[in-house]
């Protein structure tokens, strides 16, 4: 079989392994002189590369036997195609390396005999585009054309051979004199590869992560002075928490995570899931930290979720990230071959809108081309690259779970920043001068809420960014008897801000005149916001934007910019919104002053249209009678959550003008209002129904239920909040019929307290709030103090409480006393609150329960709070565990029992407490008479202090338990103690 015959028939075969060698084959056929350069440009000119290959192969058939020998040696050498018996690579190899000999001897031709080495070997490329700048070889404008940083080596040197050419043959003898063409062409083609390539790659991600996109596209922030480091958390499989991690810490050692290799990080929108992996891969590119890993990949899965095409693992990784300039062969065989030594990054897996399902096709080859989502669920499963690290963000951890449990080696929650971290970034905020940075702490500083909402990133930045319209919004809101401020409000600003920005010609002042002259740009940017909301789309191709007739003047308003330049599969340009928070807030925008009452509720999250008549809908037994809505996924359920949210704000009688004027018409804004106050008030009741029948019980007899509500009782407070009315607020508030509210374990942040407060304070009855495992904090405590004569018992563990919330809580408490539990363990409480904590416990009447573990109280914490307790009748169970009270704190607490037999339960464990500290309490323990369990377990206690409490219970008959376990008694004595006495645990 002849060279020709094989291309003709497998001609079809050959479009995938030749779409990104087009290049390569034209320039060995131009060195052959076997095709001209209008021949070649013709190929190069057309965009999609399987119809470019299609046309050189029928170009090359006409070409013949010679054309059809270099285009096969040409795939062969990069090892992309395997060749039948009868085309052995030395029968192909003649003529290989002959060159015509008729071609003239003059510059041009010398390069163009060589063009294919040159463009394989010439380096320095920028030095010497500078001496033929100096020579007036090439102008300025040409300079910046060749070495554009987004092209390959290969293609600069092909554009600078290419206008050498074009200038003559002048041009080209200059050439030569700075380039030694015989050196060029012998040295090694393939010498450090593999090194050159991690070189290119890190100048790639430093170049990349230098600075982030802001709220116009003529400003960037650069990366290392904006940057401060969230708050990390780490989650075990069953939701506790599993301690605080750094940036360098994210991914655990080997040891840890004992061959999974996912790290998921999870956390809200806006609060720096991006950011933070921008930040992990500039410090790999900067050698500051992750130095075992030789490669570091990083990919947009909004823009993956683009391609339509099918790729191959070495296609993803070089046309998606970074590509080698020579041999990619040799940079996969190297990842191959090492695979833990890569590093891959996924940003925003919940925005790949392509089905990422469990029956997806098993890929193990590198060369084998799948879909998009074959290959990332390939990866992720470790059927590819078993042994490569992943990174991958997302806002929904547990839709990856069935996928990838076997993997996953580490979730880690990302929780915004602390209070403090939110006064760092507003301090050190490059773009504001001195008296803005002021403004925006005042405002800060001034207002808890905002404080709270701040820990959000993406409202840090907001705040920066709009805090003079905020504070003008809050005067407002001063005068109208609005005492708070909403997201919707602050959204509002940053709108503003981006109108008053970039609206060269505007004359407006006011608000509601700049939003209503905007009104036609608004509108289109809303409907292409709320087309991606609904396809769940945070990247849009030109075709999306023609399709909302977009305009220039929209884009440069700066709300939509261009992500990047894509390579391969046709993809010319990608568009995103600068973030989906505000990509959902101007769908809502345009959903409010676009549509009608009945088209806002089918954005709601919940919305079921109805299959009887709408009368009937409204009264209440909602339930039976609901066509079912296909299930939403968790990506677009939050989205609709949100947008849900901003309606209600929107919607709001503080909006009214602004709506109505943008509207056109003031009654369909109260018509929509109306619709959606009786949607609040169903979604409360169905919320609860469900509830109830998911127990067996009806929601009136639902008072002493503990089963834990979802998000969605969370969404209406929210949504009720934005919307503003108070007697909303209480029709909900009246709905609720349970009087134990559990909510741990959601990872909620503070200005969730905002809005359960804001429905919470008008409940007509007292309940159990449940909040432990959660990122409130001291300013979610603050929000939480208007409600706190509601609460008979706070659970409030594991929230990152210090001194100061507790203060606050302690206040708040004994202004009611109502109280019976509070629980504070695993916080930040130190001895600067014992005291409030002793006049809690010594001035409560109804107090029962108060636990502190796991906090850094000492000795001398410990005695204040154990002072406390020597005239309390009130008092229980107390819970110092985990702390170091020591041998004081011991004393002190001996003491009480003495003079107390109110208190049933104490728990000492963990606080190392000796054999001295077990003689002082067996003694107080001989005539006690109302302690019921002794927990002194995990201490420094030895066979001595255990036998001194073991004789001490002969005469304590009341005691039912004693836990000694983990102490420092040898294992056979241990079980000894336990066969004396049954109590003994």
């Amino acid at each position: 079989m002849s060279a020709e015959e094989f291309l003709r028939q497998r001609r079809e075969d050959l479009i995938g392994p030749a779409s990104h060698q087009t290049a390569a084959i034209l320039d060995n056929l131009l060195a052959h002189g076997l095709v001209c350069r209008e021949e070649a440009e013709a190929v190069l000119a057309v965009k999609i590369s399987s119809d470019a290959v299609r046309h050189l192969v029928t170009l090359v058939g006409l070409k013949g036997e010679e054309a059809a020998r270099i285009v096969l040696m040409t795939l062969h050498r990069q090892k992309l195609i395997d060749l039948p018996e009868e085309l052995y690579p030395e029968k192909l190899e003649r003529g290989w390396d002959e060159v015509d000999s008729n071609l003239s001897s003059g510059a041009l031709a010398i390069l163009q005999r060589n063009r294919p080495r040159i463009v394989e070997n010439l380096d320095e490329l920028e030095e010497l585009a500078d001496h033929l700048v100096a020579e007036d070889v090439l102008t300025m404008e040409d300079r910046e054309r060749i070495t554009l940083t987004c092209l390959s080596r290969q293609q600069k040197v092909r554009n600078l051979l290419d206008t050498i050419h074009a200038k003559g043959e002048a041009a080209g003898e200059v050439f030569l004199k700075f380039v030694n063409i015989s050196e060029v062409v012998t040295q090694g083609h393939w010498q450090n590869t593999v090194e050159k390539f991690k070189e290119k790659l890190c100048k790639h991600h430093e170049a990349a992560t230098r600075c982030i996109r802001t709220y116009s596209n003529q400003e960037a922030l650069e990366l290392d002075s904006i940057f401060v480091e969230p708050c990390l958390q780490t989650i075990t499989s069953d939701r506790e928490e599993g301690g605080p991690v750094t940036l360098p810490e994210l991914l655990p050692p080997s040891e840890v995570a004992k061959g999974r290799n996912v790290v998921i990080v999870s956390g809200d929108a806006g609060s720096g899931k991006s950011t933070l992996l921008l930040k992990l891969i500039r410090d790999w590119a900067l050698k500051t930290s992750y130095g075992t890993f030789d490669m570091l990949f990083f990919f947009r899965c909004s823009d993956l979720s683009l391609l339509d095409c099918k790729v191959s693992l070495h296609e993803l990784l070089f046309d998606r990230c970074c590509c080698p300039d020579i041999r990619r062969d040799l940079v996969i065989q190297r990842i191959l071959k090492r695979p833990q030594s890569v590093l891959l990054c996924f940003d925003a897996l919940d925005e790949f809108r392509q089905l990422l399902g469990e029956n997806t096709p098993v890929c193990a080859s590198h060369d084998c081309q799948v879909s998009v989502a074959t290959l990332l669920v390939n990866l992720l499963q470790g059927t590819l690259l078993r042994e490569t690290t992943k990174v991958v963000t997302t806002r929904f951890p547990v839709d990856l779970q069935p996928l990838f449990s076997s993997t996953v080696a580490r979730t880690v929650v990302v929780a915004g920043f602390t209070p403090e971290g939110v006064l760092t970034y507003q301090k050190h905020f490059p773009q504001n001068d001195d008296d803005g940075r002021r403004a925006a702490l005042d405002l800060l500083t001034s207002s808890p809420q905002i404080r709270g909402l701040c820990q959000l990133p993406i409202y840090s930045w907001i705040i920066a960014k709009s805090h003079s319209c905020i504070r003008a919004a809050e005067l407002d809101n001063s005068s109208s008897c609005k005492s708070t401020l909403t997201t919707t409000e602050v959204l509002l600003s940053l709108v503003q801000v981006f109108l008053q920005h970039n609206m060269t010609t505007t004359k407006a002042r006011c608000r509601v005149a700049l939003f209503d002259e905007a009104k036609p740009a608004i509108w289109r940017l809303g409907k292409l916001a709320l087309a991606g909301l609904v396809n769940e789309d945070s990247s849009f191709r030109e075709k999306d934007l023609n399709n909302c007739e977009i305009e220039e003047s929209d884009l440069a308003l700066g709300f939509v910019s261009k992500s990047r330049s894509s390579v391969g599969c046709d993809i010319d340009e990608i568009f995103s919104f600068l973030h989906t928070t505000l990509q959902t807030f101007l769908a809502a925008l345009f959903l409010t002053t676009f549509h009608s009452a009945l088209t806002l509720l089918e954005h709601f999250p919940n919305y079921q249209r109805p299959s009887f008549p709408f009368k009937f809908f409204l009264c209440g037994r909602v339930n039976a009678h609901l066509q079912k809505r296909s299930q939403l996924s968790e990506s677009k359920k939050s989205n609709l959550k949100v947008l849900s949210h901003f309606l209600s704000g929107l919607m709001s009688k503080h909006n009214e003008k602004l709506i109505a004027t943008m509207a056109g018409s003031c009654h369909s804004l109260n018509k929509n209002r109306k619709t959606l106050v009786r949607h609040l008030q169903r979604s409360m009741r169905l919320l609860f129904h469900n509830l109830a029948a998911s127990i067996g019980c009806r929601p009136s007899d639902m008072a002493s239920s503990t089963d834990h509500l979802t998000d969605d009782f969370l969404w209406v407070t929210s949504c009720a909040f934005e919307f503003g009315e108070e007697s909303v607020a209480k029709q909900l508030a009246k709905d609720i019929p349970i009087r134990h509210m559990k909510l741990h374990h959601m990872s909620l942040p503070p200005g969730t307290c905002t809005h359960l407060a804001y429905v919470l304070v008008h409940l007509p009855g007292r309940v159990e709030l449940r909040l432990d495992n959660n990122f409130i904090g001291d300013l979610g405590i603050d929000q939480l103090l208007p409600c706190i004569d509601k609460f008979t018992e706070l659970r409030l563990s594991s929230n990152h409480i210090t001194d100061l919330g507790a203060r606050m809580l302690v206040s708040g408490i004994l202004k009611y006393d109502i109280a019976t539990f509070l629980g504070l363990f695993k916080n930040k409480l130190t001895d600067a609150v014992a005291d409030d904590l002793a006049h809690l416990v010594s001035r409560s009447k109804t107090l029962e329960y108060l636990m502190i573990g796991e906090n850094n109280f000492t000795a001398s914490g410990g005695t204040i709070i154990a002072n406390a307790l020597k005239h309390n009748t009130h008092l229980k169970v107390i819970g110092l565990w985990g702390n170091s009270v020591g041998d004081e704190g011991a004393i002190a607490f001996a003491k009480v029992l003495e003079e107390n037999n109110t208190l049933e339960r104490l728990r000492l464990c963990e606080n190392n407490l000796q054999d001295e500290d077990a003689q002082v309490l067996a003694d107080a323990l001989e005539n006690n008479t109302g302690l019921w369990n002794l927990w002194l377990n995990n201490n420094n206690i030895t066979l001595i202090g255990a036998k001194a409490l073991i004789s001490a219970l002969k005469k304590n008959t009341t005691l039912t338990q004693l836990v000694l376990r983990s102490n420092a008694i040898p294992t056979d004595d241990y079980y000894e103690i336990l066969e004396s006495d049954r109590r003994i645990d």
